[in-house]
């Protein structure tokens, strides 16, 4: 038996944009999710397994893995034996599940994010842990009191007290508490409260006294650990201009850290390009495959996070051009590409293959490992 190829795709620029499907991809993805059996009719089938290992690796999060799936499924009204499930997604957060229900299931956290962040972490296995809006809401003195709407602190120390084990950990609302780790699962709703709690929490006063003893090369870098699961700079979506994504907000935070402290944050960052997300996608495609795995294809549309991530990683990597859709806004009628990318090949992260769009992706992987490509569109 021959090794089999295994593809990884974003998902914004290259499956959807937005919630609007993107011309070919349905048919194409349907093509590729179906049993190989049915690929190799008329020759024998050279692999144990009973598909293709696929699976989508995104930035985006802010819902569980299932969700995702689902939305997907909708979008590109895919039938239910091709549909995408669970194990086919990988969101910004994913890679973070071992570290989660691991070394961080006993410790208090703090975490952070737009969505159903909340719902990430129980699924996790998680109870020891106060989100950023519950905090802002226990503690107000903390932040900046702007007239915004927040949970009530009533409300938010009733989902706490039930949720936490406080013989382990005795939270009160005198006392604000220190966390063994903060994790940002995904983008930030208010920059301002996240910069702010973060930065009292690693600059709490027993930690300055330590700190500030120090001269410049003793400064270790070692303080509470930050996780984040996104650096993109901009992302695409039904908007007609990219969107600034989570990475400024690392930078913004990290900025505030040097120019307060003098200190260059250590921030774990995964999603991509990172190699801890990499590995664990790679990895997890194994998981799918009774065949060992030959070469990993990325397809993105983002140089510096798909391509770069991909071609720092070992993957084959192939750069969704553009495709164009017709939208109707103010009944005015606009050409758009689908994704970030809006060149031929991008000079600092070149693609090893420049395509047009993931239907033409897919008949590139197919024809490199010798796979039957009959889709007729």
């Amino acid at each position: 038996m021959r090794r089999i190829p295994a593809i990884i795709s974003d998902i914004d620029g290259v499956l959807v944009r937005g919630k609007v499907p993107i011309p070919r991809v349905a048919k194409t993805l349907s093509y590729i999710r179906q049993p190989l059996k049915n690929i190799f009719q008329s020759t024998p089938l050279p692999f144990k397994n009973s598909r293709i290992p696929f699976i989508c690796l995104t930035n985006g999060g802010g819902m569980l893995e299932e969700d995702k799936a689902h939305s997907i499924n909708e979008i590109l009204n895919l039938q239910e034996n091709v549909q995408l499930h669970q194990e086919n997604l990988l969101l910004n957060f994913t890679p973070l599940r071992p570290v989660l229900s691991g070394q961080y299931k006993e410790k208090l956290i703090l975490i952070a994010g737009y969505g159903k962040v909340n719902e990430i972490a129980q699924s996790c296995g998680l109870k020891n842990f106060i989100s950023m809006e519950e905090f802002c809401s226990l503690y107000p003195q903390q932040v900046e009191q702007y007239q915004r709407q927040r949970m009530s602190k009533e409300e938010a120390w009733e989902k706490v007290k039930n949720r936490i084990d406080l013989k382990k950990f005795p939270i009160n609302l005198e006392k604000i508490p220190s966390f063994d780790g903060i994790f940002i699962l995904n983008d930030p709703v208010y920059w301002e409260d996240c910069i702010q709690v973060i930065t009292n929490q690693i600059y709490h006063q027993d930690y300055l006294q330590s700190f500030n003893n120090k001269n410049d090369s003793e400064k270790s870098q070692k303080h509470i650990e930050i996780f984040t699961v996104n650096n993109d700079i901009t992302y695409a979506d039904t908007f007609r201009l990219n969107r600034l994504a989570f990475g400024p907000f690392t930078y913004t935070l990290q900025r505030v850290s040097k120019e307060l402290h003098n200190q260059n944050l250590n921030i774990h960052i995964y999603g991509k390009p990172s190699m801890l997300t990499y590995d664990y996608a790679k990895n997890h495609l194994q998981t799918l495959s009774e065949d060992s795995i030959g070469n990993i294809y990325m397809i993105g549309d983002n140089p510096k996070s798909d391509i770069r991530g991909g071609n720092n990683n070992g993957c084959v990597s192939i750069l969704v051009k553009q495709i164009l859709i017709f939208q109707i806004l103010f009944k005015t009628l606009y050409f758009k590409r689908s994704g970030v990318f809006s060149g031929i090949n991008d000079a600092e992260d070149p693609a090893q293959h420049v395509v047009e769009d993931f239907h033409d992706a897919i008949k590139l992987i197919f024809e490199k490992e010798n796979i039957p490509f009959s889709l007729i569109l």
